[in-house]
Parts: C-alpha cells; sequence; structure tokens
C-alpha cells in the first residue's frame, strides 16, 4: 500500500538551501568590499580635480582664486561648483572627520623658499583616501591634493598643513 505524500521539500531540504545561499552572499559582499571603497577613492579624486577647474574658471574671472578662511570642508566655489559632499558621508562632515574633504584657507601670503604668493593667489584641497597609494606606508595615509600648481598624491600622518612648494 502507497501512502500518499505531498509534493514539496522537507524543513531539511529548505534550511540547507538557505544555509548555502547565506554562505554565498556573504562571500560576495565581502569581495565587493574593496571595489567600493576603490569607487569613492576615485570619486574623491574626480571632485578635486573638479575643484581645480573650478578654481581655474573663477581665476580667469576674477584674476584671483576664490578664498575663504575658517572652513576646513572644501566650500562651493559661486557659480562654479556645489559644495562637495564625502562619498562616504553624503550630507555633510563625517562622525570622525577623517575622510572628509579638506581646505586651506588661502586668505594670507604663502612663502616657500623665495618665492612668496598674495592672499588668493594659490590655493589648496585635499582629500583622506581610503586605501593607500603604492609607497604609502603604515600609519601614513594617501592623500590627493589640488592646488594652483596642479595635483597630485602625498603621503602623510596627519591632514597636510600646506600644499608643495610652488
Amino acid at each position: 500500500m502507497k501512502k500518499n505524500r505531498k509534493p514539496g521539500f522537507t524543513l531539511i531540504e529548505l534550511l540547507v538551501v538557505i544555509a548555502i545561499i547565506g554562505l554565498l552572499s556573504s562571500l560576495v559582499l565581502v569581495s565587493v568590499g574593496g571595489g567600493r571603497s576603490k569607487a569613492r577613492d576615485s570619486r574623491r579624486q574626480g571632485d578635486i580635480r573638479q575643484v581645480t577647474s573650478a578654481q581655474e574658471m573663477y581665476y580667469a574671472d576674477n584674476k584671483v582664486y576664490y578664498s575663504t578662511s575658517g572652513l576646513s570642508y572644501v566650500p562651493a566655489i559661486p557659480n562654479y561648483l556645489p559644495r562637495l559632499d564625502d562619498p562616504r558621508c553624503p550630507g555633510g562632515v563625517c562622525g570622525t572627520g577623517a575622510q572628509d574633504y579638506n581646505w586651506i584657507a588661502n586668505t594670507a601670503a604663502q612663502t616657500c623658499g623665495s618665492v612668496t604668493l598674495g592672499a588668493a593667489q594659490w590655493y589648496c584641497a585635499f582629500a583622506r583616501l581610503e586605501n593607500r597609494a603604492t609607497g604609502c606606508a603604515s600609519p601614513n595615509y594617501s592623500y590627493f591634493i589640488a592646488s594652483h600648481i596642479g595635483t597630485e598624491f602625498l603621503c602623510g600622518a596627519a591632514n597636510p598643513v600646506v600644499c608643495d612648494c610652488f
């Protein structure tokens, strides 16, 4: 005599399938995590390059770079660039301040060696990157910097105080 069995899966079979799906999804998330931080770093570099473009357009129209003091974040450059928000902290400042875009106030003259540039004749904006650049040993961080002389990477244990010499 045959027993009538309803078609379907047993509880054990369902639990095994759910466990396998959970394991596979956790492996995928771990492997994608590095790509996300690299993507955020790429966005930071692009944003800092936009600061350079905006400053050069501002300079072409006003014969000085946009200047402001008392800010730790990259300000909006009127008519050229909105205020930039870090991709890790949309809408404002990160809780630790570690990943913010930064601005060195250019309201005073800057001297390096025998060269002195007046206020608003230079600028410096930078972003701290999540991934260390080649050659940046721990505990140093990588920074992507834009200034009146161009863009570059910099290694350092603390935020830059000034950009490179002119």
